[in-house]
C-alpha cells in the first residue's frame, strides 16, 4: 500500500490525557466528562481498557465512571491517533504500539509506524556506538595515569626488588591493555562513521514523507 504523509501534529500521552488516574479527587470524578477523557485516551493511543484506571481512581469517591460515554470518545479518539504520522512518531520515539486502531486504518498506521521503529534503531546505534568510544577513551586516561603512577615509583630509590618486578608486570599488563583499546576506538570510531551514514541515507529517503 502507498505510503503517505499526513499533516497531522503527534498529539503526546501527557500533553493529551487529564492528570494521572491516580490523582483524580472527589471533585474531578463527579465533575468528569466521561466522553471527553475516552477521546483522549483514545487519542494518546491507549487502550479502551484504559477506563479501569479511572474506575480504580474514583471507586474511592464512589463514582463510577460512564462507560458508554467514555468508549464513544475513545472511538473518535482513537480515529484522531491513527493517522500515519502518529504512527511513524510513535515509533521513532520508542513507545508500544497498543493494537488500537481499527482494521482499516491499522495498515498504514504499522507501515508508517515500522519506518518510526527503523529511524529509532538506527538513532540508538549511532548513540550506542558513541557511549563504547567514549567509554573505551576514559578507560585510557585512566591507565595512562596509572602508567606515570607506576613508573614514578618504578624509579624511586626505595622500592624494592620484588616492587620492582611487579611494577614492570604491571606496566607490561596496562600497555597492552592500552594498546587494545586504542584499536577498539580506532575500530568502533569506523563503525560510528558507517552507522551515521546510514542514519542520515535512511532519514534523507523518509525525509519528506514524515517532515523530517
Amino acid at each position: 500500500m502507498t505510503r503517505f504523509f499526513a499533516p497531522l501534529a503527534f498529539l503526546g500521552v501527557i500533553g493529551l490525557t487529564l492528570s494521572g488516574c491516580a490523582s483524580m479527587d472527589i471533585a474531578e470524578c463527579q465533575t468528569a466528562d466521561w466522553e471527553t477523557i475516552g477521546y483522549q485516551d483514545g487519542a494518546a493511543g491507549r487502550p479502551s481498557e484504559d477506563i479501569s484506571r479511572h474506575r480504580k481512581a474514583c471507586a474511592k469517591h464512589g463514582v463510577t465512571p460512564i462507560l458508554a460515554s467514555y468508549i464513544e470518545g475513545w472511538h473518535d479518539g482513537v480515529e484522531r491517533y491513527c493517522v500515519p504520522q502518529n504512527g511513524f512518531n510513535a515509533g521513532s520515539a520508542g513507545h508500544h504500539y497498543a493494537g488500537v486502531c481499527p482494521a482499516d486504518m491499522e495498515e498504514d498506521f504499522l507501515i508508517a509506524y515500522s519506518d518510526g521503529k527503523q529511524l529509532n534503531v538506527l538513532e540508538a546505534n549511532v548513540q550506542q556506538i558513541s557511549y563504547r568510544i567514549s567509554r573505551d577513551q576514559d578507560r585510557i586516561e585512566r591507565i595512562i595515569k596509572s602508567i606515570k603512577k607506576k613508573e614514578a615509583s618504578l624509579i624511586s630509590p626505595d622500592g624494592t626488588t620484588e616492587e620492582r618486578v611487579q611494577l614492570l608486570a604491571d606496566l607490561r599488563d596496562l600497555s597492552e591493555e592500552k594498546g587494545q583499546l586504542e584499536q577498539s576506538v580506532l575500530d568502533l570510531e569506523h563503525e560510528h562513521g558507517r552507522a551515521e551514514v546510514e542514519l542520515e541515507h535512511y532519514r534523507s529517503d523518509i525525509a519528506l514523507q514524515y517532515g523530517l
